[in-house]
């Protein structure tokens, strides 16, 4: 691993290039006194968001670090505001029970940024269940979930949307009577900051580049009523991608 052709990694004093790494005996100490694989410590870290790298030994890396025997520590800093948990994602022993049934029975899920993910399983399996846990639709009853890293407890759909996460039901939920554009900034309208006045202009432009994004000419202005099915979900995924989502998820989209 590499950074203007130099090394990034150091332990001991001596460079670590990309054959050695992972090899037998490069363990590092972190700085909860756990050991850590160089493979997997690259799962995690990308070489564009260290700030800073350093090496400590012998008694300061023993008495602030718990090093233990002849090992180094190698301290990793990186820049402001990023994280260091390698997944946007994690879901851990997530327990759903309705009255007579447990729906969901100690859930892990984990999610990379890129990654896509098809979860399936017959009718009854807790799909729809699992989904509803991470849109804030249903609280667990015990688990924990993660967004990048940080812990988080959804008590309704607007607290997950606030986290980044949107979702696209099988059966579509829009406003017949309302425009495409109407429809997929409902909840999250552009307003005039001064004199609270709706953005039309703004909303429409913005609307028809997400559509082209999705490869379709459908006109913002368009009533949601003369569309088709797939038209229809369309706009709803248009709608998930106008919330800035960094997850989307699509519960059977294509099935009606």
């Amino acid at each position: 691993l590499e950074r203007d052709n130099q090394p990034l990694f150091v332990i001991d004093g001596m460079p670590m290039d990309n054959n050695q790494i992972g090899s037998s005996g490069n363990d590092i100490t972190k700085a909860n006194g756990s050991y850590q694989d160089w493979g997997s410590i690259l799962n995690f870290i990308n070489p564009d968001d260290v700030d800073d790298i350093s090496v400590l030994k012998g008694p300061t890396a023993a008495a602030l670090y718990g090093a233990r025997g002849g090992n180094g520590v190698v301290l990793i800093t990186t820049k402001k505001g990023v994280g260091m948990s390698q997944y946007v994602l994690e879901l851990k022993n997530i327990v759903k029970e309705f009255p007579g049934v447990r729906a969901l029975d100690n859930v892990n899920f984990i999610l990379k940024k890129g990654e896509i993910h098809a979860l399936m399983g017959e009718n009854g399996a807790g799909k729809s269940t699992f989904i509803k846990i991470i849109t804030g639709v249903h609280e667990p009853n015990s688990g924990e979930m993660y967004i990048n890293g940080k812990p988080v407890h959804f008590k309704n759909p607007k607290e997950a949307q606030a986290h980044g996460i949107a979702a696209i039901y099988q059966h579509v939920t829009n406003y017949p009577d309302l425009s495409i554009t109407e429809n997929i900034f409902m909840g999250h309208e552009k307003v005039s900051p001064k004199i609270k006045r709706l953005l039309w202009k703004e909303m429409h432009n913005e609307a028809r580049e997400i559509l082209k994004q999705l490869g379709s000419t459908l006109d913002p202005k368009t009533q949601m009523s003369t569309l088709s099915v797939a038209q229809q979900q369309i706009v709803e995924i248009a709608k998930a991608i106008s919330t800035k989502a960094e997850i989307i998820i699509m519960d059977e989209p294509t099935a009606a």
